[in-house]
């Protein structure tokens, strides 16, 4: 099996933050996506985190139609199996590849973020997909999701950021233990303070509970697109991480989660791996790759789409512009990879994670 389940994904976040290496977290928005991202995984011999989000619970692909799509997040409900759809698509892909003799080697986290509360996480953890959908009977009924959080937009109090995140933490706790990311700030917001990460640290020791990895707020932002480099104060990093390692009486350092990476640079990505960074969340940057490739593709055979052309049939396959696109994403997804320093990893931390 290379899907792994929450207690496998706590050893390879502990792998990582050990040996020092990062792990690109991928919002993966299609079907073809998540495949990409498995197949530059295995070409590097590399693990590898696929998301799941709110947008793909909406999105066009994994249970949403053109209604829901244009009326986006915000409209997202979460009765009458509207969100199980999403979720129960999105995991049955996931499973299904990364299960498969193809990818048996690669390490796969699925992972669930960018939700507004405890609700989208929540269902994650307790399979409510289960009821209306099959995608849990070939996993024995267990939990699919490998690790979970939800995203801090919005939230000016702590107190209810600490609340959610001690939910999520309790019920990932009696599901076996699906590892939690917790996020203390909304990114692109308020920066994270060193006692804000003491008062999350405190809440879960005071509650008998723990979180897997640490997204403190660092200065990234969402959506940034820019080479120059996004204005990240990296050197704040190690406090956060001490504080949390040292609170939650861990033996090894607290892996940090990196949101809002589509901005740095080069540099940027390999001082954040060593200063603790071992999960790299890639959307922005990422959905532009993919969408040029495509571009590039259509203008390529634009005259052989054309009705009556000799060709058009062969030029207007949908594999035939997935093949393209294939050759340019995954060459781009397996350079960021081997910039975190993911290359190579994927046998040891396979092997730790099984054991």
């Amino acid at each position: 099996m290379a899907l792994l389940t929450g207690p496998q994904t706590k050893k390879l976040f502990r792998h990582a933050a050990e040996n020092r290496y990062g792990m690109v977290a991928l919002n993966a928005d299609s079907q073809e996506m998540i495949r990409m991202a498995l197949m530059a995984a295995k070409g590097l011999g590399a693990p590898i985190i696929i998301e799941y989000s709110i947008w793909q619970a909406r999105s066009f692909p994994f249970g949403g139609g053109l209604d829901e799509f244009k009326a986006g997040m915000k409209a997202l409900k979460f009765e009458n199996g509207e969100l199980n759809e999403g979720m129960a698509r999105f995991f049955n892909d996931v499973y299904f590849l990364a299960e498969s003799p193809q990818f048996k080697d690669v390490p796969v986290v699925l992972h669930v973020d960018h939700f507004p509360d405890e609700r989208g996480p929540i269902a994650a953890i307790k399979g409510e997909p289960r009821k209306d959908y099959k995608v849990y009977d070939w996993a024995g009924g267990k939990p699919v999701v490998s690790s979970v959080s939800f995203d801090a937009k919005g939230y000016t109090n702590l107190s209810d950021i600490i609340r959610i995140t001690l939910e999520i933490a309790k019920e990932a706790a009696y599901a076996g233990g699906v590892a939690v990311e917790a996020e203390p700030t909304e990114i692109g917001s308020k920066l994270t303070t060193l006692d804000e990460t003491t008062q999350i640290a405190e809440a879960l020791v005071k509650e008998h509970l723990t979180v897997d990895s640490y997204a403190p707020n660092l200065g990234s932002v969402h959506g940034q697109t820019t080479t120059a480099g996004s204005p990240v104060q990296l050197d704040k990093a190690y406090k956060h991480r001490e504080i949390m390692t040292n609170a939650l009486g861990l033996s090894y350092p607290m892996g940090l989660a990196f949101h809002g990476t589509s901005g740095f640079n080069d540099s940027q990505l390999k001082e954040a791996v060593q200063v603790g960074g071992i999960k790299f969340n890639t959307c922005t940057t990422a959905l532009g790759e993919f969408a040029r490739a495509a571009a590039d593709y259509y203008w390529e055979v634009r005259h052989e789409i054309v009705e009556g052309h000799k060709d058009m049939k062969q030029a207007a396959t949908y594999g035939a512009s997935q093949t393209h696109i294939t050759q340019k994403f995954v060459p781009w997804l397996q350079q960021r990879i081997d910039i975190l320093g993911g290359k190579g990893k994927a046998p040891a931390a396979l092997e730790y994670c099984l054991k």
